[in-house]
Parts: C-alpha cells; sequence; structure tokens
C-alpha cells in the first residue's frame, strides 16, 4: 500500500532555488512556499541531497512539476539542481510580465540554478503560447531567453530525427475604421458634398 508523504519544510530552500530558475519565471514565485507531494522520499541532510519517487508533484507559485522521481541536490555555495524524470516529466511555469505560461515535457528534465538553465532531454517538447518546439534534447537559458535544440543521432539505415518548430503568428483584432461624419442631409447613399 502506497502513502502520500507532504513535506515543505525539509530542503525547501533548495528546490525553491532550483525550480524558480526555470524559464524566466514569475519572479513572485520566489516569495511562494514549495509543496511536493510524492509516495515516498529519502532526504539526506549531509549531502544535501532529496529523492522523491512515485507521482512526484511540486508547487510554488505558478510553477508546476510533474514527474515519475525528482532528485535535488544543493552545492556547498547554495545553488540548487535538480533532475525529473517521468514518462514525460513535466514543468509548466507562468512567464515574467506576460500572461503566457512556459509548459516542457521530456524524459528527464535537468535543472540548473548556478548556471541559469534547464536542459530537457528524450522527446523534448517546449510549448509557449501556441508555438511549440520538438527534438530529442534542448537547453533553455532562463537569463538570456536563448533555446538551443538538437536532434538525435541516425540510428543504423534510418534518418536522422530533425528537430521540429511550429510558429503561429500573433493575431491581433482589426481596428475598425472611423465612420465618416454624415450632415444633417445627408444619407449613407448620397455622397458628401464637395463645395464649400
Amino acid at each position: 500500500m502506497t502513502f502520500r508523504v507532504r513535506t515543505w519544510l525539509l530542503f525547501l530552500m533548495l528546490c525553491g532555488n532550483l525550480w524558480v530558475a526555470c524559464a524566466q519565471a514569475e519572479q513572485a514565485d520566489r516569495s511562494k512556499p514549495v509543496n511536493i507531494e510524492a509516495d515516498n522520499v529519502q532526504m539526506d541532510d549531509l549531502h544535501k541531497t532529496s529523492v522523491y519517487q512515485g507521482d512526484v508533484i511540486l508547487q510554488q507559485g505558478t510553477l508546476l512539476v510533474r514527474a515519475n522521481k525528482l532528485i535535488a541536490h544543493q552545492d556547498a555555495q547554495g545553488y540548487g539542481s535538480g533532475t525529473a524524470f517521468g514518462s514525460p516529466a513535466y514543468f509548466r511555469q507562468k512567464q515574467d510580465n506576460s500572461d503566457e505560461y512556459l509548459e516542457g515535457w521530456a524524459d528527464r528534465i535537468d535543472m540548473d540554478n548556478q548556471k541559469n538553465t534547464v536542459l530537457l532531454t528524450g522527446n523534448a517538447i517546449i510549448k509557449r503560447g501556441t508555438n511549440e518546439m520538438h527534438a530529442n534534447s534542448m537547453i533553455y537559458n532562463t537569463v538570456t531567453q536563448q533555446f538551443e535544440a538538437k536532434s538525435e543521432p541516425a540510428g543504423a539505415g534510418q534518418p536522422p530525427h530533425r528537430v521540429r518548430t511550429a510558429i503561429f503568428p500573433k493575431t491581433t483584432a482589426p481596428t475598425p475604421a472611423s465612420p465618416l461624419p454624415l450632415g444633417s442631409s445627408q444619407s449613407l447613399s448620397t455622397p458628401p458634398d464637395n463645395h464649400e
């Protein structure tokens, strides 16, 4: 029988530092508590690592991470890093100064607070608004907001998997034309009098 472990006291700072680096995160998320649920957890306070397993859900403000397994680590300088594994692992977070969310899916998601990077490996997908990118692996720099995607090498006798991107134009509502002024004796079918 499995049981749910709710923990947010131990490793609160670690996970907060780790996950808020994700994707130009909503800055307000940094001050929110980190809540983690899992079927079980193993924590090593001496080495500053924790391993959450079984239907892992991490939430902090607008950030949501879902994974089968989450390994979090904090180095001596206080920088956090972590790896989420899943079928696929998933993250979603609201972007700063925008109503858009950045979402990502991959077999493995590595986040490094010191390098300000999010690395998605294995069947990786990034979606922002209606735009999507698919690749074997991609890395996102949360400071520069730059992506790099790589295709999977071809197997023997098979074509290589390619990077695919779909970018949709932003739609704007057309501006209605201003109505022409009508004189007191004019109608829509009568052209304006040009001799004044």
